[in-house]
């Protein structure tokens, strides 16, 4: 008596013989039925056309669908937490305590009441939001170190952060933006020689300008770092005038950063918004969407 396990493999055989033999009779009446080159290259470009426009597609995203979006962005708010722990090393303990002790109720550390005051601080946290660092300019290297804590919570890539804070290049930077504490607007150029500091690139110092509160001309000076350069200049949006970044770089970035103010700005009164939250969205956002292809 057979088994089930061969009775079975028989059956699969003759299913596959079956199948095999559907192909070729498939395959021999199509030779029968020769298509022309024309009819090949016809099809072809027909396939090349819906490839082109499933591309066309994928590359209508616009900022400006995003409108609502924008608008309801609560840019004061956005916020990082830093931890003492990682900056105990940079930055003076009269600073740090600036920051984190006066801003004890941030820290769970604190509000339980466990451990001394030494080992409370090395254990605090506290959130930085943009609506704190707008309010904290009166005391200048308060106001640095706090710029980057919250652009850089965890000091960011490499060691910039850290040289920045050494000498001569800290006290550079307190000179070169005290020039400034008293004043609206700066220039290219200037910021072109502030970019000697060094350490200090487009990134870091546009967050500075930013936080100043400092104008290019009639519009406010904006964050501009790799995440939204890569944003602006990816073709991954349509908006009109945003072509103008597609050879954007960070290495040339200041060149273009007056062009990127006009078109923030104009952008932001197009859509009755902050020019602000249209840097937040593009941060937050921008490469992180992808439009809606329609599936054949």
């Amino acid at each position: 008596m057979k088994s089930k396990l061969f009775v079975g493999s028989t059956a699969l055989n003759a299913y596959h013989q079956e199948q095999s033999k559907k192909a070729c009779k498939e395959v021999n009446e199509m030779m029968k039925h020769p298509i022309s080159f024309m009819q090949a290259k016809a099809q072809t470009d027909q396939i090349k056309e819906g490839m082109r426009r499933s591309a066309k597609t994928a590359k209508i995203m616009k900022i400006s669908n995003y409108k609502r979006l924008i608008q309801v962005l609560p840019y004061m708010e956005q916020a990082f937490e830093i931890k003492r722990s990682q900056w105990k090393e940079l930055v003076s303990e009269e600073i740090l305590d600036q920051i984190f002790i006066e801003n004890k109720d941030q820290n769970p550390a604190f509000l339980s009441g466990q451990g001394n005051s030494s080992q409370k601080a090395k254990e605090q946290i506290v959130t930085i939001s943009r609506f704190e660092l707008f309010h904290k300019y009166q005391n200048l290297e308060l106001f640095i170190v706090m710029v980057l804590m919250w652009g850089y919570p965890t000091k960011g890539r490499g060691k910039n952060i850290e040289n920045l804070l050494k000498e001569p290049n800290i006290t550079d930077l307190k000179n070169a933006l005290s020039k400034f504490e008293t004043k609206e607007s700066i220039t290219i150029s200037e910021i072109k020689e502030m970019l000697k500091i060094g350490s200090l690139g487009l990134s870091t110092l546009s967050k500075f300008l930013y936080f100043m509160r400092l104008k290019i001309g009639s519009n406010w000076t904006l964050i501009l770092d790799q995440r939204v350069i890569s944003v602006l200049n990816s073709g991954k949006y349509s908006d009109p005038g945003i072509e103008q970044f597609e050879p954007l770089r960070y290495d040339n970035a200041l060149l273009h950063y007056d062009d990127y103010l006009i078109f923030i700005n104009a952008l932001a009164k197009d859509l009755q918004a902050e020019p602000d939250q249209v840097e937040m969205f593009l941060f937050e956002y921008g490469r992180n969407l992808k439009g809606m292809v329609p599936m054949n």
